[in-house]
């Protein structure tokens, strides 16, 4: 309880943690701020479908926007 930012995702507010690691401009994998890019990257290297994962989330994506 006493670590602030031990569940923050707002990166506007995490950047300030002591622990924060920027990014390696040349390196998406590196830091606390990735890119979609990176992510997917990771997920298809531990056997993620990333092309179902991606069309999954755009569905979602338009079920959200899409009013009722």
């Amino acid at each position: 309880m006493k670590n602030l930012f031990m569940h923050l995702t707002n990166y506007a507010i995490n950047k300030n943690a002591e622990e924060y690691e920027d990014g390696d401009a040349d390196c998406d994998d590196s830091g606390h701020k990735r890119s979609l890019g990176a992510i997917l990257t990771k997920l298809q290297s531990m056997g993620c479908n990333v092309d179902d994962f991606m069309h999954k989330v755009k569905e979602m994506i338009v079920k959200t926007v899409v009013p009722a």
